[in-house]
């Protein structure tokens, strides 16, 4: 369920004709404390439902609650970085107005391969492929577009043996990689699957978390391989 950001109460906060008084304000910052641009907000009120929200374009002083009071538990996470918990108490001011509170949450980088954790796609010599890498930074699948004249064109491939949901009626292939790796800030993950090499070497990562630039076993040398993370994981590599 999405968190109120529009002013409007959350559920079984009080009607206060339509005025919005934000329950918690919260900065998002680097470990330099420079505003982030983007990142994930999760919320419980009171150890209830769970809220979810986002801030785009400026994390700055961001309101994700409104006319609600309790305690609240908070997951601040974002692309490249270590998620961070907090909690606080907002108290109510009248029956109307919480006593909204204040809070900055530096994000520190993740120096982990953790942080390739989603999905990835690019287009190169060899064609569109999507690459899905679980909540360790482990493999988890891939979806070889346009490779073969059987069913919609596409190969979907399990990695090391964990399942994927593929496509109705169409066969999963499985594979076998070595796991990603990580040395300082270079990346690599690379194998052949059904012929095709799949995955980046040297890769560095964007600032934002958002983009790996790199290069992969059987392209030309100097020849760069992009990644762009997706906002979603596709339906085929989701777990079964």
């Amino acid at each position: 369920m999405n968190g109120q950001c529009n002013g409007l109460p959350l559920p079984g906060a009080p009607d206060c004709g339509g005025v919005g008084v934000p329950s918690v304000v919260v900065t998002v910052t680097d470990q330099d404390g420079v505003t982030l641009p983007a990142a994930t907000l999760a919320f419980t009120i009171n150890g209830g439902q769970p809220f979810f929200t986002f801030c785009q374009g400026d994390c700055e002083a961001f309101s994700m609650a409104f006319n609600a009071v309790g305690d609240f538990d908070i997951t601040v996470s974002a692309a490249g970085r270590l998620t961070e918990f907090r909690t606080v108490m907002v108290k109510s001011l009248d029956e109307c107005r919480p006593e909204t509170q204040s809070l900055t949450i530096a994000l520190s980088p993740n120096d982990t391969v953790a942080v390739l954790a989603g999905a990835w796609e690019t287009v190169n010599l060899f064609g569109r492929s999507i690459l899905r890498f679980g909540a360790g930074g482990e493999i988890i699948g891939a979806i070889l577009f346009d490779r073969t004249i059987a069913g919609d064109g596409n190969f979907y491939v399990s990695y090391n043996g964990r399942p994927i949901r593929g496509v109705p009626g169409q066969p999963v292939a499985s594979a076998f990689a070595q796991e990603p790796i990580r040395i300082g800030d270079r990346f690599d993950f690379s194998t052949q699957t059904l012929g095709f090499p799949v995955g980046f070497q040297n890769a560095a990562m964007s600032a934002n978390g958002l983009t790996l630039v790199g290069s992969l076993n059987g392209l030309p040398p100097g020849t760069p391989v992009v990644y762009s993370r997706l906002s979603n994981i596709p339906a085929p590599l989701l777990d079964p």
